[in-house]
């Protein structure tokens, strides 16, 4: 799990590292882009991205991990409390995006579930 969230920080990290001044992911304007703001931006993206784009962006990224990092970030996906998935093809760019992205849809779920009790005491 630790693996996972590292390997999500430097995705988050590498964002934040292409920004300066006038880039739309620098949302307070202090001409730096930090990992929560790149972060979001990518979120925003890929929810609003069509599948095909968020499957091409996922490629490209998953096309750039050494073998090491494709085989840790497996072993991440699979350790995953929240997670359905079981064994990941490291190997195969479609299998680890597919096991990425359950593993993500899973912790959305996890965390709809938590929060939920509280949000209908909120309504109330």
């Amino acid at each position: 799990m630790t693996m996972f969230k590292d390997l999500q920080r430097e995705i988050h990290e590498k964002m934040a590292s292409l920004g300066g001044a006038g880039d739309p992911r620098d949302t307070n304007h202090d001409g730096v882009v930090s990992s929560q703001e790149a972060a979001a931006y990518v979120r925003d993206y890929l929810q609003s991205a069509s599948p095909e784009e968020r499957e091409s962006v996922m490629r490209e990224y998953m096309g750039g991990l050494s073998k090491d990092d494709r085989r840790q970030m497996g072993d991440a996906i699979v350790r995953s409390p929240s997670n359905p998935v079981q064994k990941v093809d490291t190997d195969d760019d479609r299998d680890l995006i597919d096991a990425y992205t359950k593993t993500a849809q899973a912790r959305i779920r996890t965390a709809r579930a938590r929060w939920k009790p509280l949000l209908m005491k909120v309504e109330r």
